[in-house]
């Protein structure tokens, strides 16, 4: 059992990730804050969960993710939404403005869950990870990235 330095310290460790994660999931600018704090205190509430069968930061948006929507059915006004800018993420914009607006509008027009998937995809989830995030098969996560690189695909008219 960890105790509450070393837990403090993980939390610490997956801060940005998690950060990112709330501000993905927000619905008006300040809600993510409330949200991140809610996280936090749930995961101290339910450290004694974490039994080490999966990575902490996996553990961690699952926990995320159960207070995101006991949040959305007790307040009904969170969502996710993909943000306008992407916090956190490692790879350069595209070079071309209009490219990287093409991109964004289409990523808009995805269904929140398919924002999830691509939130966690660029959290440099694995499969196996994303699958234990969203209670799911590896097989059924590789299903659906394929469906919506097709919809982005046929959203950016691109290989048509």
């Amino acid at each position: 059992m960890m105790n509450q330095n070393e837990f403090q310290d993980l939390l610490e460790r997956h801060r940005r990730s998690l950060e990112a994660f709330c501000f993905a999931s927000r619905k008006s600018e300040g809600d993510w804050e409330d949200l991140l704090q809610d996280v936090y205190a749930r995961a101290w509430d339910a450290r004694f969960s974490f039994r080490g069968e999966s990575a902490f930061q996996t553990w961690l948006y699952v926990v995320a993710k159960t207070v995101l929507i006991t949040n959305y059915h007790r307040k009904k006004h969170l969502s996710l939404v993909y943000p306008e800018k992407l916090p956190d993420v490692e790879a350069p914009p595209p070079e071309d403005p209009e490219i990287a607006k093409d991109l964004d509008d289409a990523v808009q027009k995805l269904s929140d869950k398919d924002k999830e998937l691509l939130r966690l995809y660029l959290d440099k989830k694995s499969y196996r990870e994303i699958a234990q995030v969203i209670n799911t098969s590896e097989n059924n996560v590789a299903a659906r990235f394929m469906r919506i690189k097709a919809k982005l695909r046929k959203l950016l008219n691109v290989g048509q």
